[in-house]
């Protein structure tokens, strides 16, 4: 998977990218048909500095899916986490819906099969 980090209004450190690529690989693993991921850091403003400045945006896209997480925080850090955990819960939506559809239409054919049979 291709990651593109961007920084807006901040230093991107080599620590604060290397911390958002790990987070962003790390969901990988829910969805192996990932092709890139798009990852925006930004200070939300320049002239306060307290409250909720931090903001994190990603993108993640594979065949046929767009997956899309944003977060406002008090941290850079905790936004980050906060747009995993986004990501991970939408990923995790739609390998549970796959996988409930597949065993619904396993119970589903023998059924099928028995009417069929019997009329």
């Amino acid at each position: 998977m291709v990651i593109s980090i961007k920084g807006t209004n901040l230093d991107l450190t080599p620590a604060l990218k290397r911390y958002a690529e790990q987070k962003i690989l790390s969901l990988a693993k829910f969805f192996p048909g990932l092709t890139h991921a798009r990852v925006e850091l930004e200070r939300t403003t320049k002239h306060h500095h307290k409250g909720d400045v931090w903001r994190a945006e990603a993108n993640l896209h594979g065949p046929k899916h767009l997956f899309r997480a944003e977060a406002v925080s008090t941290d850079i850090y905790a936004a980050v986490d906060a747009v995993k955990d986004e990501l991970k819960r939408e990923l995790h939506g739609l390998k549970e819906k796959r996988s409930i559809s597949v065993r619904q239409a396993r119970l589903v054919s023998p059924r099928r099969r028995q009417r069929e049979v019997q009329s």
